[in-house]
């Protein structure tokens, strides 16, 4: 597999996608931004640096809020908030999300937006949340930092990266809190090593994709029955090829009529996958010379 960035335009979230360096088996990441952190897209090398070994989706749109639409653009738009991407990307969004978005909403509804943000994220089977806190330099800001800092004592599966007081007298910025290419690359190093350890607390709870034939037809002139042999795969997104147990065991005479084989596959974290099919055995008679 390979890691694939999906970008969302600012202006008018058209999708590009962008190859990223390859992995066995990248886990999802999903980052939903304003303008802000759209310094990691100007220059697409930044991105992929952040992206090595994982499957990064990207989501970013400018004036962007948490639960509500945000400030309509030129054009009469009105970006979609995080509860809306959240919605639209459901089970697609991954295991970690990356959230970084709060300089166009208020401090007084924030700490609610934020919870009801979690619920929909832990609702689609996201387990790690990395909340990204917000540049320092206007009041309302910090009074967010203040919230987004409480929050893990209410939601242990959010993790706090703490931008804020790392941008405190680095000239990385275009104005209060855009980042020009140098803040987009100290972003970069700063989030990756935060979301690389997330990897070590995600679970595995998907089972293995178990393969198996539809059905099998089979034709014997012996009235006990016909041997078969069968070789079911089972791929398992984290360990790869893994066991099929089935019953009967291959190989197996397989008498006249039908016979149900059932099987299963148990990942290395305890997933099991079932399934059946069934053989169908048919006697013909030996042609007469």
């Amino acid at each position: 597999m390979r890691a694939v960035l999906v970008l969302a335009s600012i202006s008018a979230c058209a999708a590009l996608v962008v190859p990223a360096a390859a992995a066995p088996n990248p886990t999802r990441v999903t980052m939903i931004t304003d303008s802000v952190a759209t310094a990691l897209l100007w220059d697409k090398g930044l991105l992929q640096d952040f992206a090595v070994g994982l499957d990064v989706q990207v989501y970013a749109f400018g004036c962007r809020k948490l639960v509500v639409a945000g400030c309509p653009e030129a054009t009469g738009v009105n970006p979609p908030s995080v509860l809306d991407v959240i919605r639209q990307l459901g089970t697609e969004l991954g295991p970690i999300v990356v959230i970084d978005v709060g300089y166009n909403d208020t401090a007084d509804t924030y700490s609610a937006g934020l919870d009801e943000v979690m619920q929909a994220l832990l609702a689609n089977g996201v387990q790690r949340v990395v909340w990204v806190t917000l540049e320092e330099r206007e009041p309302v800001w910090l009074e967010i930092n203040d919230e987004i800092r409480s929050a893990p004592a209410r939601w242990p599966q959010l993790v706090v990266a703490d931008w804020g007081p790392t941008t405190t007298g680095k000239p990385w910025f275009t104005d209060t809190a855009h980042l020009n290419h140098d803040g987009g690359v100290a972003l970069g190093q700063f989030l990756r090593p935060i979301v690389l350890a997330q990897l070590q607390l995600i679970k595995d709870t998907t089972p293995p994709d178990l393969r198996l034939p539809e059905s099998v037809h089979a034709r014997t002139t012996n009235p006990h029955g016909r041997v078969l042999s069968f070789y079911p795969v089972a791929l398992d997104a984290v360990d790869g090829a893994v066991p099929v147990i089935c019953t009967p065991a291959s190989p197996h005479r397989y008498p006249i009529g039908e016979t149900t084989v059932t099987c299963t596959a148990t990942d290395k974290a305890g997933n099991l996958a079932f399934g059946s099919f069934e053989v169908y055995v048919t006697k013909t008679r030996l042609a007469h010379r």
